[in-house]
């Protein structure tokens, strides 16, 4: 939720509140019970009944209808623990009256247990671990798309929470229930008649999520603290006595590296688990949303190459994709063998069409090029001669750039089964890494075709770089890398990327002229400090993009201010020298319509 309509929920009162919570709970329950005969659609009536529930409640509650959600917040502090408490309270009623009503619609034999899939090795473990690893990442997403900022309106934030649950219920569905949520589990087990309804299982659907929440919580804020701690990064890489590790800190910020791990962590655990074309697309949408002020949200090699790729290509550039792209590998592989490990064998690509590597190569080049094309025409500012206002043109797509990106994903996978090119539809040289290395613990001939799965996304990816330049030749960069006319934001807030391929706004150390860089640098970090020394005790103030106008700050009240109406530009913006893409204090962030 953006903007003064995130705050709205706060006149609400507390009675109010807690009837949001319970009758969300409820009808997720009600839904969760009453779709379970329907194995085709019910991730997807699961996942879209707690976004629209998200859309529906947000404003008054926070919507979230599940106590790991809420531990999450509470751990942020950005909710008062009695009032954590009463939410979970009421989740708990709220989703044992929705199996009630379950119960007297249907009848005690659709009210089936969650119980964890006997066949496994440890069912028990194996359940644990898959609701852990999903709760996770919802709690993650959850998180980093319902803080709002002032320079990132977004009307994605119940889409990229029912995108993600509607995931889980796809990948670990079979193996555990994917409850992902203790109201749900203990709800329908404790109404459950059937002989297999047992309590003994429960504990597993508190502890895990709660467990999971406890780690977004950790991740969440140890990446917003590194996000708030580089306005200081930023001003000792403008000394002249900085050290190469402090530019390096500053030009590749450690929250890309991290972000881009664990959304690439959990693309490729989704795929490993066979969850649904769908599915996969759904996740990838869901992290690329989830990763505004974070990273880029590229999660594929293929993606940060055709990004480094789209404008002139500069040695520290260079540099930074390769540690990206080292990362999303790691993350591949440790991905893998964690879906083997949760579900005893793992999903595994391997051309099987008619035309073998060769048919294989060729679709997976292609679709790669064209994944790589939307994303940089989705996210890459595209427009020369763009005015201070042209940032509000990319945010209008700022809600759309995901989508996009992950439904290119779905449908290349549906086109790559055994009656299209039979690829296996990786796209992603990390997922391809990631569960080929892991199935050779089964002694499958996975290593075989590794060498498609990198070759031809990168070959695509090379390709989608140069189209892009032949459409938008003369109309995105000069010959420096630099944007034209100053059309500049985050590969985070919006989802559009500046001049910077991986962290979205932050500039290549030789993209301007060293006193330049240094003077735009010193000028954001020295408009942070005088902006916060201005403003009121209870008026915290966020920084927006300004255009040519540099980094500016407003007043949390005022974020609907255009930035010609904004104060306290820094000394350095005049520069013009690649715009500073950051948060400058502690106090940055808007509180999301889930915090107190």
């Amino acid at each position: 939720m953006s903007g003064p309509e995130s705050r709205e929920w706060k006149n609400a009162t507390l009675l109010q509140s807690l009837a949001a919570e319970f009758l969300g709970t409820l009808f997720l329950v009600l839904t969760v019970v009453l779709s379970g005969g329907d194995a085709v659609n019910q991730y997807i009536a699961i996942g879209f009944v707690l976004m629209v529930q998200v859309y529906a409640f947000g404003h008054i509650s926070g919507a979230h209808f599940n106590p790991a959600v809420t531990a999450t917040f509470g751990l942020l502090r950005k909710l008062p623990p009695v009032t954590a408490l009463l939410y979970i309270a009421v989740q708990v009623l709220g989703g044992l009256t929705g199996a009630l009503v379950a119960y007297a619609v249907a009848g005690p034999e659709d009210i089936v247990p969650f119980t964890p899939l006997p066949s496994l090795a440890d069912p028990v473990l194996s359940a644990f671990f898959a609701e852990y690893a999903y709760s996770t990442a919802l709690c993650v997403v959850v998180a980093s798309v319902a803080t709002a900022h002032a320079d990132d309106p977004n009307s994605h934030y119940a889409l990229s929470i029912g995108f993600t649950l509607l995931s889980a219920v796809s990948a670990v569905g079979p193996i555990s229930g994917a409850v992902i949520n203790p109201a749900v589990g203990s709800a329908v087990d404790l109404v459950s008649t059937s002989a297999e309804g047992h309590p003994k299982f429960t504990w597993v659907y508190w502890a895990a999520p709660l467990l999971g929440s406890c780690t977004a919580a950790a991740l969440y804020g140890s990446l917003s603290w590194l996000r708030a701690s580089e306005a200081e990064v930023a001003a000792q890489a403008t000394s002249p006595t900085a050290s190469d590790s402090t530019s390096l800190a500053y030009d590749l910020p450690a929250r890309v590296v991290i972000f881009e791990f664990v959304g690439t962590f959990f693309l490729t655990l989704t795929a490993g688990l066979g969850a649904q074309p769908l599915a996969v697309g759904a996740i990838l949408t869901a992290f690329i949303f989830a990763s505004a002020g974070f990273c880029g949200g590229d999660f594929n090699p293929a993606v940060t190459l055709g990004a480094l790729l789209r404008y002139s290509v500069t040695r520290a550039e260079l540099w930074k994709s390769v540690v990206v792209m080292l990362s999303q590998t790691a993350a591949g592989v440790l991905a893998g063998f964690s879906a083997f490990a949760i579900a005893g064998d793992v999903g595994w690509p391997h051309p099987d069409g008619a035309n073998g590597d060769y048919g294989a190569f060729v679709y997976e080049m292609m679709w790669t090029g064209l994944l790589v094309t939307v994303v940089l025409n989705t996210t890459t500012p595209v427009f020369a001669g763009a005015s201070q206002h042209v940032g509000e043109l990319y945010r209008a797509r700022g809600s759309t750039h995901g989508i996009a990106i992950g439904m290119t994903v779905a449908v290349g996978i549906i086109g790559a089964g055994k009656h299209g090119s039979g690829s296996g539809g990786v796209f992603n040289p990390a997922v391809g890494t990631g569960l080929s290395i892991a199935a050779l613990a089964r002694e499958h001939d996975s290593a075989s075709a590794l060498w498609v799965y990198w070759l031809a996304p990168l070959a695509g990816a090379v390709a989608a770089a140069g189209v892009f330049k032949l459409l938008h030749m003369g109309n995105t960069a000069d010959d420096d890398g630099d944007i034209v006319g100053g059309a500049s934001a985050g590969g985070g807030a919006g989802g559009e990327r500046g001049a910077d391929s991986l962290s979205g706004g932050y500039v290549p150390a030789t993209a301007a002229p060293a006193a330049a860089r240094g003077a735009a640098l010193a000028g954001a970090a020295a408009g942070a400090t005088a902006g916060a020394a201005g403003s009121s005790a209870t008026t915290p103030l966020l920084m927006i993009t300004g255009g040519e106008l540099g980094p500016q700050f407003v007043a949390a009240g005022s974020v609907n201010s255009s930035p010609a109406d904004s104060v306290g530009s820094g000394p350095g913006a005049a520069a013009g020298a690649g715009r500073l893409q950051g948060k400058a204090t502690g106090d940055d962030e808007v509180a999301s319509y889930l915090s107190a």
